[in-house]
This record gives structure tokens, sequence and C-alpha cells, in this order.
């Protein structure tokens, strides 16, 4: 019953205010605008409190007004409802609510873009790990390969130096083989007359022993000649 009273006396105070000063109704630009903090602000068909009551906005409900006298304004709601609510209500100061509304919107969306740069960081930093291994590898490559140039360099000017002796060694080898073809010919002549020495000396040796048996089979037929001649001796 007390709420009920204070709030007959709230509505009613703009509407004594409105008839000891004509309304006097002017149109305004539409602009954004804001509930004040109360606990309930009546959307009224009318520019008055005995006007019946659309709806009632919330604290910080925002409103575009389209048009006001000097203790009402003509308002439309996010819904698209149009209606008169109390001037002294109507803020056009943006609600801390709704600025924090709007810095906890913002701060999130800087926390995910700080979330994406995070993530681009890391892997522009494995792209730079990986350049860098790659950069480092390609110099071990590059200094291994000036290493082998400069050894590739250097038996090649040694080969141009022995080169220039080319001729007398390619001579010196034909001599050297030639010298050893003319060994292995004397070494195999050597090697047949070896041989030919060899059967030679066979021939030779069974000859001596043919002739040992002949000379040992005369002496004994000789020997036993004898021996009966001088039987046949004693027997005259």
């Amino acid at each position: 019953m007390k709420h009920a009273r204070i709030r007959d006396a709230i509505f009613i105070l703009p509407f004594a205010l409105l008839i000891l000063s004509p309304a006097t109704v002017r149109s305004a630009h539409a602009d954004t605008r804001y509930v004040t903090d109360m606990l309930i602000l009546s959307l009224r068909e009318g520019p008055g409190s005995e006007h019946n009551v659309i709806r009632t906005l919330r604290s910080d409900a925002p409103v575009e007004v389209l048009e006001e006298n000097e203790t009402y304004v003509r308002v439309r709601t996010e819904e698209g409802e149009e209606g008169w609510v109390a001037k002294q209500y109507i803020s056009s100061n943006t609600p801390k609510p709704v600025i924090i509304a709007g810095l906890r919107k913002e701060v999130g969306e800087l926390e995910s873009r700080v979330e994406e740069l995070e993530k681009g960081r890391t892997s522009q930093l494995e792209r730079l790990k990986a350049t860098r291994e790659s950069t480092s590898k390609s110099r071990e490559e590059a200094f291994s390969a000036k290493n082998e140039i400069k050894q590739l360099a250097e038996k090649y000017d040694k080969l141009v130096s022995q080169s220039k002796n080319v001729v007398e060694l390619v001579a010196e080898r034909d001599r050297v083989k030639t010298a050893n073809d003319g060994l292995r010919t004397a070494n195999d002549e050597l090697k047949a007359e070896i041989e030919d020495l060899k059967q030679d000396n066979e021939s030779l040796i069974r000859r001596q022993i043919l002739a040992w048996f002949l000379a040992g089979g005369g002496v004994f037929f000789i020997g036993l000649v004898v021996g009966k001649l001088s039987r046949k001796k004693k027997y005259y």
C-alpha cells in the first residue's frame, strides 16, 4: 500500500506540473536515451498519468526519443512500441551497467584478439625457428660444399701438375711392359730347356742302369765259363 501511494504521488506530480504550465509539445530529433535508476517506469498512451499504461520499462532500458515537451517524451522501445514516459526519468547519459556491459564485450573481443595474436605469435615463432634451423643447415651444407670444392681444386691442381710427365710415364710403362714380355719369353724358353734336360738325364740314367746290368751279367757268364773250363782240366 505504501509503495502504491508513493508511485501515485510520483505520477501525480508531473501531471500537476503539466496543468500548471501549458503543455507545449515540440518535436525533437530522434535520439537514444536511457531509463534512469528507478524500479518501475510506465510507458503510457499519452503525455500524462491519466493515460493507459502500455507496459513498464526496466531501469537502463534504451529508448528512442521521438517527441518531447517540458514533462513528457514520446519514445520508441527496442521492441518497436511507442508511448509516453515522464521526462525526468529519461537520461541522455549512458548508464553504468550499459557501459560496463559494453566494456565487458570489448574486453571479451580484446581477449579473443589477444588469443588469436598469441596463436599467431606462436605460429610465427615456430616458423622462425624452422627457418633458423633450415638456414643453419644450409650454412653447414654450404660450408661442407665449399670444403669439398677446395679439395677437388687441390686434387685437380695435383693432377694437372702430374699430367706434365704423362708421356714419360706412358713410355716407361711401355718399356717395363716390353721388358716383362721378354723376361716371360726367356723364362718359358728356360722351362722348355729344363724339361729337355730332365728327359735327357732320365734317358742317361736308364742307359747307365742297363749298361751296369749287362756288365754284371757278362762278368757272371765269363766266371761261369771259366769255372767250367777249370773243372774240365782237372779231369784230364
